[in-house]
């Protein structure tokens, strides 16, 4: 596992769900080092992960889990799905995604690479979340939304069928959105409204 904080918790009993057998974590916050989280050990910084090995990485935020991964392109990033989630047969999981304990992904939708789809998110027919993008809990995307690369869909959000969250967008917790949010900026409320632009923008 990649990432010491709240978020590998998450991923570690995922794993452990799903028949994986996480045995050390990665982080390159010094001060994280000789903790154990769940009964696994932080180890040490990313220097550590060898090319080949298989790893994920359990780190909330986007635009970090795409720097990782960009930067290392020679590990076996892992997918992982807890076996307390739906995902349909004819959907697409990319690798070093993520899927958690009561989320359903319906028919035809395509998950990118290092998505995340959190804890009861519901993510409906041919919806498509590209890489690194992210649906946090109890969010719900009706049919044929689009979440762009590092779009991030809060907690207890609902987009209505055939929406779209430009890359880096921002929809806050608990927001509707019908339409389309422009790369890179925050919108938030019923129905939602721009408020200003992501920080990574």
């Amino acid at each position: 596992m990649i990432g010491a904080g709240g978020h590998c918790r998450v991923v570690v009993s995922a794993a452990r769900a799903a028949g994986l057998d996480p045995w050390r974590i990665l982080d390159d916050q010094e001060s994280a080092w000789g903790a154990t989280i769940l009964g696994v050990p932080v180890d040490g910084g990313l220097s550590l992960l060898e090319p080949g090995q298989a790893a994920h990485i359990a780190i909330g935020a986007n635009s970090v889990r795409r720097r990782i991964a960009e930067a290392r392109p020679d590990v076996a990033w892992t997918s992982v799905v807890h076996p307390a989630s739906w995902v349909c047969s004819t959907a697409q999981i990319g690798v070093g995604a993520l899927v958690c304990a009561g989320a359903v992904v319906q028919p035809e939708a395509v998950l990118g690479r290092h998505v995340i789809v959190n804890t009861c998110a519901s993510i409906d027919h041919e919806c498509v979340l590209e890489d690194y993008s992210q649906a946090a809990p109890g969010a719900a995307l009706g049919g044929r939304v689009i979440l762009k690369a590092e779009a991030y869909a809060g907690i207890g959000s609902s987009i209505h069928q055939g929406s779209e969250l430009g890359a880096g967008a921002i929809l806050g917790g608990g927001a509707f959105l019908k339409g389309c949010i422009p790369s890179s900026e925050v919108w938030v409320g019923v129905p939602a409204r721009p408020i200003g632009r992501s920080k990574d923008a």
